[in-house]
């Protein structure tokens, strides 16, 4: 199931809007414990969409939200009830 979901996210990443597939991107993390891939995904989407979301001079945006996020929810998971 979760190859499938990868080849869906890599059609997502390819084919449609930024804002699509890091929103998929999210609710993926958030539902499957350990989702690494979503950190590769974002590598990809900074490739690709580089020049309309560059901030200043730093140019890996996706890539540091997505790092911020997975350890995010990874610490909240822990703490949360309703994970448990």
């Amino acid at each position: 199931m979760r190859v499938f979901l990868d080849i869906v996210l890599l059609f997502l990443v390819l084919f449609t809007p930024w804002w699509l597939s890091g929103l998929v991107a999210f609710i993926m993390l958030v539902s499957y414990e350990r989702y690494y891939e979503v950190l590769l995904f974002a590598f990809l989407m900074d490739a690709l969409y580089n020049g309309t979301t560059s901030f200043g001079s730093f140019q890996y945006v996706f890539t540091l939200v997505f790092c911020v996020l997975f350890v995010s929810v990874t610490f909240l998971r822990g703490r949360l009830t309703f994970y448990a």
